[in-house]
């Protein structure tokens, strides 16, 4: 089993080779829908240790005409590291509210239709809220994030896992008292552990995303205003 999940890639229920997965995620059609295979792509390479995983991903970047996400291939434990996670908090910081709630919200979105086995029960906006708090804002407070997700809720959001106001006081239910004062990916037991990682990877790729996105879209406007008077 060491080996498979090494070479190949859980998705959807599959096991595919990287390279297939990679392959499907090139002919994809849109970075959109390319998405779905590199945030399982991603998830396979981080639990592996994979850094050489940023030149395939920059590589797809590439075929969607989008900039490669910078990295370092030095290996200094003595410096600090500006990587990717780094990036998209001060990205994310930067960020007005109703940004960051359409982030949220598209995220979640994505979350659903691809990783719905993920988000089965109300309890695991638990594992929401560790993302939020550990990756993106350390000032987010458990009693004030039902109001919180309410803003950033898709519409279509299903009515029986939508957070109530009591949701997250369930919290130390299903914690280990060691861990509570813990970032969820230090955590010796994280019971939302798999739904943290692979929202943080979609999470973080839309922040990554989200300028180029938005100059590629203001390019191919000022594209067709130009056709228009031509």
């Amino acid at each position: 089993m060491e080996n498979i999940t090494k070479d190949y890639v859980f998705l959807d229920g599959v096991w595919l080779k990287q390279e297939k997965l990679l392959e499907m995620a090139s002919q994809a059609g849109s970075m959109v829908v390319a998405e779905h295979y590199l945030c399982a792509y991603l998830t396979n390479a981080l639990l592996n240790g994979n850094r050489e995983a940023i030149k395939n991903l920059n590589a797809i970047r590439k075929v969607y005409h989008l900039e490669a996400i910078p990295y370092t291939e030095e290996e200094n434990c003595d410096s600090p590291k500006d990587d990717t996670d780094d990036q998209a908090r001060k990205k994310y910081q930067k960020m007005p509210v109703e940004e960051r709630n359409e982030l949220m919200r598209a995220s979640l979105q994505q979350l659903r239709l691809f990783h719905q086995d993920l988000f089965p029960t109300q309890n695991h906006w638990c594992g929401i809220f560790l993302v939020e708090r550990d990756r993106l804002d350390a000032g987010i407070k458990k009693k004030d994030y039902a109001e919180r997700v309410r803003k950033m809720t898709p519409s279509d959001w299903p009515e029986d896992l939508t957070i109530g106001d009591s949701t997250l006081s369930n919290f130390s239910h299903y914690v280990l008292n060691t861990d509570r004062n813990k970032a969820y990916y230090t955590m010796k037991k994280n019971p939302w552990g798999e739904l943290c990682k692979t929202f943080w990877e979609i999470v973080k790729e839309k922040i990554l995303t989200s300028n180029l996105r938005k100059n590629v879209s203001s390019t191919n406007n000022l594209t067709n205003n130009q056709k228009a008077y031509e």
